[in-house]
């Protein structure tokens, strides 16, 4: 099952994916939900991000082959940050849910399977 967030007017709306086909999701997608009328294909509705976070906890440096790319030492612990809502994603930046799994990222592309 893939559950999407998309420009619906002006307000943000959820939906199901199915044979690339986006159905408006009627419930929530942190609960009970149904599969309801169809929007349109897939590749023709604007993509949101996921969810509208008040606040992003990221962690830096948690292994080893992350800290020699910033050419850094491994800390003890791994370093832990917050980031505003503001620094979320860029423009061309899509991203699909695939409910059970993680989000994938895919810059500059339509979100896909993983």
């Amino acid at each position: 099952m893939r559950i999407v967030r998309f420009a619906d007017g002006d307000q943000p709306g959820y939906g199901l994916v199915e044979d690339e086909i986006v159905y408006r999701l009627e419930g929530s997608p942190f609960g009970p939900f149904e599969r309801g009328a169809s929007i349109g294909a897939l590749n023709e509705i604007e993509m949101l991000v996921p969810c509208q976070p008040s606040k992003i906890v990221a962690i830096g440096r948690n292994y080893v082959e992350h800290a020699r790319e910033h050419q850094a030492e491994v800390p003890a612990e791994p370093l832990i940050f917050l980031n505003s809502d503001a620094a979320r994603f860029v423009s061309g930046v899509n991203l699909m849910v695939d409910y059970g799994y993680v989000a994938s990222v895919e810059l500059g592309t339509r979100p896909a399977l993983l």
